[in-house]
């Protein structure tokens, strides 16, 4: 009789995130084939004409920035990877079934934050050289899902294991000791993305919005109505006079929408035209225009 052939899917491209040096942006992400997960650098010099590269390394980018001297790059798992010139990469970091989901760098000391499991604790892996890394587990958290500075104290975003969706906030000032801070209670939604830009900590909560000017007192911003369709939060940026959100809807890969969303003070949101139906998750701003990235390995900048 007739037999079935298994076809394997067509490989899933995607990018998470991106980054610039003044002459070079950098976009990092991975190609999704059957078993088998292989990191992708992109890079322009001009955000027209794009260049990739395949790492020959098993994992996927989901995060990078620019720490002055190198980009660094982060993922999955528990993958680190730095470059001088964006162009050639070397591997600094892996480790076991861990996702670190962001990444930062405070003029001492690099910091990224993560997952192990997947969400069985939370992960915050430090180094001060970039080539030495110590790692601290969380075994009361699901994960910890981003991490920003403000130039005197460290703000970390997670989860709780004691209840779904119960957002935690970790504060440190020097990447090794962190503490738990009070936050207001929240009536739904969990906070992932925490960034500081201006005089204020961000973050994000779809539902809601947390605002802090150091870190320990926050005060919560119910989001305005016309951002009622918004599911998820993906990335927020400061451009340097703003916060800019990138949000979608319907956020199942098939049907969707992005959006960006713009603030300057944390508490009044404007919320662009629809943007594209492409699933969208990194953002940055080049001084000019906006540059959002996403699954499909979609590259989209602002007029």
């Amino acid at each position: 009789g007739d037999t079935l052939e298994e076809v394997n899917p067509a490989p899933r491209e995607w990018l998470g995130g991106m980054a610039l040096n003044g002459s070079l942006y950098v976009a990092v992400g991975c190609i999704e084939e059957t078993e088998n997960l292989t990191p992708i650098i992109v890079t322009s010099r001009d955000a027209v004409n794009w260049e990739q590269k395949k790492i020959d390394q098993y994992g996927s980018l989901g995060k990078v920035i620019w720490a002055g001297t190198q980009f660094l790059a982060a993922g999955y798992p528990g993958l680190i990877m730095s470059s001088a010139d964006g162009i050639d990469w070397t591997v600094l970091h892996t480790g076991e079934n861990c996702y670190l989901s962001d990444v930062i760098y405070t003029g001492e000391k690099y910091i990224a934050v993560g997952m192990g499991g997947p969400w069985k604790y939370g992960v915050i892996i430090s180094s001060k050289d970039g080539i030495a890394w110590k790692e601290k587990r969380f075994d009361k958290l699901m994960g910890l899902y981003s991490v920003a500075f403000n130039g005197e104290r460290i703000v970390a975003a997670g989860e709780d294991k004691s209840a779904r969706e119960k957002l935690v906030i970790k504060v440190s000032k020097n990447g090794v000791k962190w503490n738990n801070v009070n936050i207001p209670k929240l009536s739904s939604g969990l906070g992932e993305i925490v960034r500081w830009g201006g005089d204020k900590f961000l973050l994000d909560g779809v539902e809601f919005i947390l605002v802090s000017s150091d870190g320990l007192k926050w005060t919560q911003v119910p989001m305005p109505d016309n951002t009622k369709n918004i599911d998820s939060i993906m990335d927020i940026i400061w451009d340097g006079g703003s916060f800019c959100a990138l949000g979608v809807n319907n956020n199942n890969f098939t049907k969707c929408q992005s959006f960006l969303l713009t603030t300057s003070d944390g508490y009044n949101w404007n919320v662009c035209p629809k943007m594209t139906s492409q699933y969208l998750t990194g953002l940055t701003y080049d001084g000019t225009k906006y540059i959002a990235v996403g699954d499909g390995g979609a590259i989209l900048t602002s007029e």
